[in-house]
């Protein structure tokens, strides 16, 4: 796959489109991956029915909730659209739960929430397919609320449930946490994970127990221990999403340093020094430094938040994408991929990227022709010029 340089009558197309009412569902723009982490949406599975959990934390009052539901994900057949303004859902320890219809067959669905409040805005389009429920059959209770982050804290405790509500326990596969950032854009090996091999314990928890993911690292839970159906979970420190630990902070470095500057100042005696020095050598102006370091950081922060799995969110190929190029300018999301695009910017040509989605795993479409955009940003975030 060539570097997809997008001409001015695509972007027209795309942009201004056709008209709303011919506009299939997957063409709209999409920012869903914006730093405002007070809202939360996800749907899940019972045997007979199905819903979204929406969490919103301190934004419990005035704001305004638009939900479509698609029976198809990449057709234009609506099967309901409901309005909601925060009156009148009933919020449970800061969450509200809605009943959706269920498609025929177990068809593909697509949900579109969009939250409207006081200084906030939400959009994203949730996929939920019933035939395929591997990473949605299982739920993790937080107080008796479902959880919906895909990474849960060592010192919490959590419970867990099954959709059919008939399951008396389940089976949970321990990893020790895997550091394996991701390669290069223009590097054509792909990382994959088998969650059936190799994992270090094997636990057995009751239904409704409360317990606790004491241990860094990834969980697989299920129901079947011989099946390759369920879900991950990432056991994580207090302070995540948010890199505090000298080595979280340390590890991401990897994208933007050179071999040699990365064994410096992890084989120094003292590497928080080191590590300043290399924030400082980016650029002359302390000041524009110190920008560029809390710039980065964060990301590595939403990027940890949106897209953790069985890895910490910056070690994805989503969230490598996300850390040296930034929120995506337009996001289009399909049934089994997702299309981040990159307008041009800092001199650097439009940009694509296509991510496969493989359950609820995404792996970039790698091509070695993305050599020169990456190499060009590299230079921009070592130049501190980003």
């Amino acid at each position: 796959m060539d570097i997809k340089f997008v001409f001015l009558s695509s972007i027209l197309i795309f942009c201004f489109g056709l008209q709303a009412q011919n506009r299939q569902l997957y063409q709209r723009d999409l920012s869903p991956y914006i730093p405002n982490k007070n809202i939360q949406a996800r749907i899940f599975h019972r045997q007979d029915s199905s819903f979204l959990v929406l969490n919103a934390n301190g934004l419990e009052q005035d704001f305004a909730l638009t939900l479509r539901v698609y029976e198809e994900y990449n057709e234009r057949k609506l099967l309901s659209e409901q309005f909601f303004n925060s009156q009148k859902l009933v919020f449970n320890q800061r969450q509200t739960l809605i009943h959706l219809p269920v498609a025929a067959d177990k068809k593909l669905w697509a949900v579109e929430v969009q939250a409207n409040g006081n200084g906030f805005n939400y959009y994203d389009i949730l996929w939920a397919n019933r035939a395929q429920e591997n990473e949605q059959s299982i739920f993790i209770l937080e107080n008796g609320a479902f959880h919906l982050p895909k990474f849960v804290n060592t010192s919490q405790s959590y419970s867990l449930s099954n959709r059919d509500r008939n399951a008396k326990q389940f089976y949970i596969k321990y990893f020790p946490a895997i550091l394996q950032p991701a390669k290069a854009i223009y590097i054509t090996e792909t990382n994959r994970f088998n969650p059936l091999a190799n994992y270090e314990e094997l636990l057995i928890v009751e239904a409704g127990k409360n317990f606790i993911f004491n241990k860094e690292g990834v969980y697989f839970i299920q129901t079947d221990s011989n099946s390759n159906k369920g879900c991950f979970i990432s056991a994580q420190n207090a302070d995540f999403p948010r890199p505090s630990r000298l080595g979280d902070l340390l590890q991401p470095l990897r994208y933007i340093s050179k071999n040699e500057e990365f064994d410096k100042i992890n084989n120094a005696t003292d590497k928080k020094a080191e590590l300043d020095a290399f924030w400082l050598a980016r650029n002359k102006d302390k000041e524009r430094a110190r920008q560029l370091l809390k710039l980065y950081y964060q990301r590595v922060e939403e990027a940890n938040f949106y897209f953790t799995t069985y890895q910490s969110g910056w070690q994805t190929d989503k969230g490598l994408v996300y850390i040296i190029f930034g929120q995506p300018t337009v996001v289009r999301k399909f049934s089994s991929k997702e299309v981040w695009f990159y307008k041009e910017q800092n001199n650097r040509q439009p940009v694509e990227f296509v991510f496969e989605r493989i359950g609820e795993l995404f792996y970039l479409d790698r091509d070695r022709a993305y050599r020169q955009v990456w190499d060009y940003t590299i230079s921009l975030w070592r130049k501190g010029k980003i």
